[in-house]
């Protein structure tokens, strides 16, 4: 586990993860990932890890949260 605090208050929140989970290396083997957060990192890290890491869609379980910039309803 890595904590990713963001530093700039007004950056795309999950952008940090994403582009270091994309520029990590990866064990070897077969890995299961479960990825949550901002409705934009799952679905975009799911997509990089399909693409270019060729990992399994069965091999993924992903959830956005909430989205930016769109209030939440009480």
């Amino acid at each position: 586990m890595h904590w990713l605090p963001r530093e700039d208050a007004h950056a795309t929140p999950g952008r940090l993860a994403l582009e270091t989970v994309s520029a990590a290396d990866l064990p070897e083997g077969r890995p299961y990932c479960w990825v949550a957060g901002e409705n934009a990192l799952p679905t975009g890290l799911r997509r990089a890890l399909v693409r270019d890491r060729a990992v399994s869609k069965d091999d993924i379980t992903f959830v956005g949260y909430w989205r930016a910039g769109v209030a939440g309803v009480d």
